[in-house]
């Protein structure tokens, strides 16, 4: 499947990835991304079910809130 992303789409990829990865925290990544600590948690889980695709607010499941 092929997914277009904006680079915001892409930034916030790369934030959750460090936060997948343990090289960032979860509150540092809600501080970054203008989110609550438990909505990056939320991104997190869609993320690590759905990949990379879950980051884009193109698809109409997205794990972002709009």
């Amino acid at each position: 499947m092929l997914v277009t992303m904006t680079d915001e789409d892409l930034y916030r990829l790369g934030i959750i990835q460090r936060v997948h990865d343990h090289t960032l925290l979860q509150r540092e990544a809600a501080r970054l991304l203008e989110l609550t600590v438990r909505q990056v948690q939320s991104v997190l889980r869609c993320y690590r079910a759905r990949g990379a695709a879950s980051m884009s607010r193109d698809q109409s499941i997205s794990a972002f809130p709009a």
